[in-house]
């Protein structure tokens, strides 16, 4: 059994840890779990990590980190930890975790973070990001998050499919002026597109499979080519009701 402190001490000395650009924790079979102090590295890479019980691992005080992420398809699994924590890392730019197979991951003290992707995991109850506002762009699909909260400053990008949002309104994204790209098919969501009305850089809209059922006309017609509002379920969603108004335009396309 490797312990992340010793490794760290044999692989990057004190003398040496300066220069170290970047920390590569792949496929290291880990029991220890606190990482702290390493000034000068500037990313670090999460992939075929095991702990030998159930813990938590802590990414915490990196001054100078700018990228935590996972590498490798099928390699990337952070195997037996039930909690993530990152937390102090002041010029942390990107959280790029995908396939993310455990249950809680708790971010703080994270002020120049722009990018957060943690699709296709199995993260589960609500998603705070409004601490974060710089955030650019937010991959959070294919988990279990019943609710979500965003910052409105900068956010150009949320891919939010097949979530667990229940049944309820768009009234939870009317403040995300910024949004080009906005994706939150697969989930049960109802209402009218209404309170998108002033997401007005709006170019790509996903609804597919979901009961959003009315309000084309308050989007820009510029907007109508980039929505996606397919229904793969039976009985068909009641966005079915949109894609009808909209197959004029895609016909004219086709043409």
């Amino acid at each position: 059994m490797v312990k992340v402190q010793d490794y760290i001490d044999q692989n990057y000395p004190k003398a040496q840890r300066v220069r170290v650009q970047k920390l590569d924790l792949r496929n290291l079979d880990l029991e220890e779990q606190e990482y702290s102090q390493k000034e000068q590295t500037k990313e670090i890479i999460l992939s075929g990590i095991e702990f030998e019980q159930p813990s938590e691992l802590i990414i915490s005080d990196y001054p100078n980190v700018k990228e935590i992420k996972t590498e490798g398809y099928f390699q990337n699994e952070i195997l037996n930890i039930t909690k993530v924590t990152i937390n102090n890392c002041p010029r942390l730019e990107e959280v790029c975790i995908p396939n993310f197979s455990n249950q809680f991951l708790s971010l703080h003290h994270l002020p120049s973070l722009k990018k957060f992707h943690c699709g296709y995991g199995k993260l589960t109850g609500r998603l705070d990001l409004t601490p974060f506002a710089n955030l650019e762009s937010v991959h959070c699909f294919g988990n279990q998050f019943t609710e979500i909260n965003l910052p409105a400053e900068k956010l150009e990008e949320l891919a939010a499919s097949g979530n667990n949002f229940g049944q309820r309104d768009l009234s939870f994204l009317g403040h995300l002026v910024n949004l080009k790209v906005l994706q939150i098919g697969n989930n049960q969501l109802i209402g009218s597109l209404k309170h998108l009305k002033n997401l007005n850089k709006l170019n790509f809209l996903t609804i597919c499979d979901t009961d959003i059922a009315s309000g084309l006309e308050y989007l820009s017609d510029e907007l109508t080519i980039g929505i996606n509002c397919y229904t793969t379920k039976t009985p068909a969603g009641k966005v079915q009701a949109i894609a009808k108004q909209l197959a004029p335009c895609y016909n004219n396309v086709s043409a």
